[in-house]
């Protein structure tokens, strides 16, 4: 049997179910039938009324199996926590996001030059005064003349444990035969923990397997597997657009090279059907006319508030998906909510409602101290 544009859903045991089996199961049953009194049921060309009858009828039962394998999936995720989600996500590959371990810069200082090499030692454990415990990852040599020098540390165990305050990584725990002071100069904030049951169950219930074939949802949560955002467009039943946000403005083939390469794997090309890739417009939202002040607490340091505040911002801006809108008490927010701003004020911000082909950037974020 030919179909311009064939259906499919995952089942719960991981096969896939097609619209072309169920309708060629149809059409054997009928043709394998010996009622009394009947005339066997031969002809299926396109166009005949046993044809017509066995679409309708096919697409009826591949309806409602999908719904009701719909309905299975989203009562067992309801209810699944730990191991159990865990199997549901991989059967839709989605995966749980693993802890990752917090990672810094540390300096070690010496009170006068050495007059020969000193190394410290990959493996050399530091710590917090409430014993969180990092290690040196790669040896380090103090040379000749030099009193400081800079060591990349990991933290021992992985999560937001490892996320200390600037100053904190204060203690050499491993015996050293020198007279070193250690303290990492800049707060750590990239050491994350397992994803949570509710936002991996949110992830999963996300995934492009959740969606008809061919539908919208379907090849927007598709193409968002390699770019940020996208949005697809029909055109007619054998075409359409799918309009993505960049992953890199100075690259615009490699984009499209992906997409492509995506959207020729066999689970995902649809046949028959000619898919044009878009690059959505930028839309400067903070540029150089506008400013942002802001008015630092006693005792803390500018280079360090500021960096916070610029990837902050930055960070809001990047995650934006296409078509939505920018709010510049976001940015409000996001600024005064650093430590040590005892005040912050934006100048020229306004909320950006953008349309569904065009996304948010920063042109130039200028910081300045009130």
């Amino acid at each position: 049997m030919i179909l311009e544009e064939d259906l499919e859903f995952t089942r719960k045991d991981g096969s896939v179910r097609k619209l072309s089996d169920i309708i060629q199961e149809n059409k054997d049953t009928v043709s394998n039938a010996y009622y009394s009194g009947l005339t066997t049921v031969t002809d299926f060309s396109p166009g005949s009324i046993n044809y017509g009858f066995l679409m309708i009828y096919s697409m009826l039962q591949w309806n409602q199996e999908f719904q009701n394998t719909q309905n299975d999936s989203d009562f067992l995720l309801k209810d699944a926590a730990g191991d159990a989600l865990d199997d549901l996500g991989r059967q839709k590959g989605v995966y749980r996001n693993e802890a990752t371990f917090a990672t810094t810069d540390v300096i070690f200082t010496l009170p006068s030059a050495l007059s020969s090499p000193f190394t410290v030692l990959s493996g050399t454990e530091l710590s917090t005064q409430d014993s969180v415990l990092f290690v040196v990852d790669e040896d380090v040599t103090f040379n000749v003349g030099d009193t400081t020098v800079v060591a990349s540390v990991v933290c021992e165990e992985s999560g937001t444990i490892g996320n200390v305050l600037k100053g904190e990584i204060n203690t050499i725990i491993t015996s050293i035969n020198q007279d070193l002071i250690v303290t990492n100069l800049y707060g750590v904030a990239n050491g994350t923990d397992e994803e949570s049951d509710d936002d991996y169950r949110e992830r999963i219930l996300d995934s492009w397997l959740n969606y008809q074939t061919g539908t919208h949802e379907w090849f927007e949560k598709i193409a968002e597997t390699v770019v940020t955002s996208a949005k697809y467009y029909k055109i007619d039943n054998k075409h359409g657009e799918l309009v993505y946000k960049p992953t890199n403005d100075e690259n615009d083939d490699f984009d499209v090279i992906t997409l492509k390469n995506l959207f020729s794997l066999k689970q995902y090309s649809l046949v028959d059907h000619d898919l044009n890739f878009q690059k959505a417009n930028f839309v400067n939202v903070i540029d150089n006319s506008m400013t942002l002040t802001v008015i630092l607490k006693d005792g803390f340091s500018w280079d360090i508030v500021s960096a916070e505040i610029i990837n902050n911002v930055t960070e809001y801006v990047n995650n934006l998906a296409l078509g939505s809108l920018f709010r510049s008490k976001c940015v409000q927010f996001l600024g005064e909510s650093v430590p040590g701003v005892d005040g912050f004020v934006i100048n020229g911000v306004i909320d950006v409602s953008l349309s569904n082909s065009e996304y948010a950037v920063i042109s130039d974020l200028n910081l300045v101290k009130g």
